[in-house]
């Protein structure tokens, strides 16, 4: 597997893609995915990455959405960031 998904990363999307089965990891790589579940199929390869994939442009939209929103209510109160923070500091 891509060496750039981690642990957390693989162990993510296997739970999304097959949340009811059971298998363990053992570090970062797919061949070292133990699939225990008799009764589901252990994901392939591209199904991981691409649900990887999925979560990661998930999280960059969130974090751009956040990003916008914020800026948008610092606009709207007519103060800067470093204010907001003298603020709640």
């Amino acid at each position: 597997m891509n060496d750039n998904y981690t642990n957390k990363q693989i162990a993510g999307a296997l739970l999304v893609l097959r949340p009811e089965s059971e298998w363990t990891l053992r570090g970062d790589d797919y061949n070292n995915i133990d699939w225990l579940d008799k009764n589901l199929s252990k994901p392939s390869m591209p199904e991981i990455i691409g649900q990887i994939d999925n979560q990661l442009s998930s999280a960059e939209a969130t974090a751009t959405a956040t990003t916008a929103a914020k800026a948008a209510l610092l606009a709207r109160l007519g103060i800067t960031a470093d204010e907001a923070k003298l603020l709640i500091g």
